[in-house]
């Protein structure tokens, strides 16, 4: 945001100082010339009051956070809902018979028609899962992600910038009627 100045303010200082009109409207547009392009990247206490705060970052995750989740990669091996679609709900299973049931009623001709072992051999097994949950992030794949303390040191530079900007026009302004004079 661009920050102007009085002008005529400031010429009217320097008038009643005894500068010419022509010279001090020359030094206020001057001044203001320089403050609109040397501080137009100033941050304004509207900007600032945007930034979060310590209390705003610390509701984001944190590394240890980050740990428990799930990568891409790691999704890519788990089933979509079309692949769900193919597997019996609780409802279908209850149209059929339990191991108990079998045990009274099944004859082997009647067996033939349920899965065997090597049917459910193309499962996956717990051994299979712990295989999977191996691929989890590691600590430098989370390395990437900004810590609270990058946070703090940016907002820590970011106030060091608005106090010099704020000494330094503030010394302008206070030697302009040194520099008329």
């Amino acid at each position: 945001m661009a920050h102007a100045i009085d002008t005529l303010r400031i010429t009217r200082k320097l008038e009643t100082a005894g500068v010419d009109r022509r010279q001090a409207e020359a030094h206020a547009e001057a001044l203001n010339e320089a403050v609109v392009t040397e501080y137009s990247e100033l941050a304004t206490k509207t900007d600032l009051a945007l930034l979060p705060t310590r209390e705003d970052l610390e509701r984001f995750a944190t590394r240890e956070d980050l740990k428990r989740f799930a990568t891409k990669e790691d999704l890519k091996h788990f089933a979509t809902k079309e692949d769900l679609e193919r597997f019996a709900t609780k409802e279908d299973l209850e149209r059929f018979a339990t191991k108990e049931d079998l045990k009274r009623f099944a004859t082997k001709e009647d067996l033939k028609h349920f899965a065997t072992k090597e049917d459910l051999e193309r499962f996956a097994t717990k051994e299979d899962l712990h295989e999977v949950l191996k691929n989890f992030a590691t600590k430098q794949d989370l390395e990437q992600f900004a810590t609270k303390a990058d946070l703090a040191r940016l907002e820590t530079r970011m106030f060091r910038l608005w106090a010099v900007s704020t000494v330094t026009l503030a010394t302008l302004i206070v030697s302009m009627p040194l520099v008329a004079g």
